[in-house]
């Protein structure tokens, strides 16, 4: 597209007289005087770099009258050398931080401004209708190509960048998760500063339970402190600054109410732990044994921990359960819940009374007969402390809490 336009701003040139170099060329420094002014006018960004630097600046305008004024001379002048140099200009104004916008508003201003300038100038001069209107296409011509390049340069390098950007997330995210032996904080500080991740002072992971589809809306429905690997079978991301309020609440919206598992708010260093626990809570959710999504792990921490090691939790579960082996499943049962119930009420038989929906004098009468198979191991703290564990993993999920079903009233 720009070498096309190109080849119609060198015809235009063709067309216009000789005579004019030297008329225009003389004129240069008041023309540029008067675009750099206006510029600087209508273009508060500009501003500073004028203020800064005024001498650069006339260079640079001054730097494009003159190539422009070369056009007519030789046409054959308006070459791919010029278009490098707009496309450079473009990539100073990227890594300057201006937009794309202040970018074509400064070649608007300055074609405007030339030609405001270059109409007073054919008049004093008695230049033909014919020429002036030429003139006016070639300016605006050379004007479009010169800001076509530019902007062309400006997004090759936008583009660039962002994805050498996007290359050092993704490595930012990997170090994060690698453990803690590895994400030392020097070293995320260091690779966030060039990933451009606003360095949080701590982060959670979040598991998503099925790959990424179209139903996901992340981006950009998320700021930039989010780091995400979607294009694997398990896809989480990381999120920065996790307890800020309503972060939560915009991190589910954008997630389309999915299977999600967000992992405990851990410090940087420790994110490997916050996606491991995200992950095994996305496990037991789907298992039933936390009943719901969204998994908070935050709010399920017991439980995580009590069944990290499954094989090891049921080794404890079945050395609990061993004593009432030789009950019938109906008795088990009774014994079991009213045992978990009076060891979570701290002995009070009128609360455990109440987790069990059963009159106190029903649990008086278990415990009599939990008193005959246990004794004195009911008074000992760490025998109370280990059966209290291994009962409360065997009623995962379903703990006997008023919220459930109540057992049959049977003495």
């Amino acid at each position: 597209m720009a070498q096309t336009a190109h080849s119609g701003a060198a015809a235009s040139f063709a067309e216009l007289p000789d005579e004019l170099t030297d008329l225009l060329r003389r004129q240069v420094e008041a023309l540029t005087h008067e675009i750099v002014a206006e510029i600087q006018r209508c273009l508060p960004e500009f501003e500073p770099l004028v203020e800064a630097d005024r001498a650069s600046a006339h260079t640079a305008v001054s730097r494009w009258l003159h190539q422009f004024i070369d056009g007519i001379a030789d046409p054959a002048r308006a070459t791919e050398h010029n278009a490098s140099l707009y496309r450079a200009l473009g990539r100073s104004e990227y890594i300057a931080g201006r937009s794309l916008d202040s970018l074509q508003s400064a070649f608007r201003v300055g074609a405007r401004v030339s030609w405001r300038f270059y109409s007073r100038l054919g008049k004093h001069a008695h230049l033909s209708p014919d020429t002036m209107y030429l003139l006016a296409e070639t300016v605006f011509a050379f004007v479009e190509e010169a800001g076509a390049h530019a902007v062309n340069g400006y997004a090759a390098l936008s583009a660039e960048l962002a994805g050498d950007v996007q290359r050092k997330r993704q490595r930012l995210l990997e170090l994060l998760v690698a453990g803690p032996s590895l994400a030392s904080s020097s070293r995320i500080a260091e690779l966030a500063e060039q990933a451009r991740w606003p360095l949080p002072p701590t982060l959670a992971c979040v598991a998503l339970g099925e790959p990424w589809t179209p139903g996901h809306a992340v981006p950009p429905a998320l700021g930039e402190e989010v780091l995400m690997d979607l294009d694997r079978p398990d896809p989480f991301l990381i999120v920065g600054d996790p307890d800020v309020p309503g972060r939560s609440g915009q991190l589910l919206r954008a997630l389309n109410d999915g299977q999600v598992s967000i992992g405990p708010t851990v410090a940087l260093t420790q994110a490997s732990l916050s996606l491991r626990l995200a992950r095994h809570g996305l496990d037991l959710a789907r298992r039933g044994t936390i009943p719901d999504y969204p998994v908070l792990c935050g709010q399920h921490l017991t439980t995580l921990v009590l069944l990290q090691d499954e094989s090891l939790t049921q080794l404890l579960v079945e050395r609990c359960m061993a004593p009432f082996s030789h009950l019938t499943p109906p008795s088990r049962e009774r014994l079991t819940q009213t045992l978990y119930a009076w060891l979570r009420s701290q002995g009070r038989i009128v609360d455990a009374s109440r987790l069990l929906h059963l009159h106190p004098q029903t649990v008086r009468y278990r415990m009599r007969q939990l008193e005959e198979l246990f004794g004195h191991q009911l008074h000992d703290a760490d025998w109370r402390f280990e059966m209290e564990t291994g009962l409360r993993i065997h009623f995962l999920p379903a703990e006997p809490t008023p919220s459930h079903q109540p057992p049959p009233r049977q003495p």
